[in-house]
């Protein structure tokens, strides 16, 4: 298991050790400063290409956790609580998108 700090937000990843054809099951927490549990799931399945509990698969969901209102279709926050609406509305999850284009914008200024 492995935990990773966005700022003041931590992500946690554990192995499931489960595989649906070449992917590892992986289970998750995204907590805020105040220690709260905004998500949770053991429906994440990284890239065979990183290790599961890697940062860079952290940064995946991490890519997912942060959608806002006009990123994807409106029905896909129809299951959201009203804890994770209001992080997806707050500043704090724009700020946050940041770190998942850390790799991409490092790649195309090489």
């Amino acid at each position: 298991m492995n935990s990773y700090k966005f700022d003041n937000y931590t992500l946690t990843l554990k192995n499931t050790w489960i595989m649906k054809g070449s992917k590892y099951q992986v289970k998750y927490w995204f907590k805020n400063p105040d220690n709260k549990v905004i998500f949770s799931g053991n429906d994440f399945y990284p890239s065979p290409m990183v290790k599961p509990e890697s940062k860079e698969s952290a940064k995946h969901l991490l890519s997912f956790l942060t959608l806002q209102e006009y990123d994807t279709d409106s029905e896909y926050f129809d299951n959201y609580t009203d804890d994770q609406l209001n992080f997806r509305d707050s500043q704090d999850c724009e700020n946050l998108q940041f770190y998942t284009m850390d790799d991409w914008i490092t790649d195309s200024n090489r």
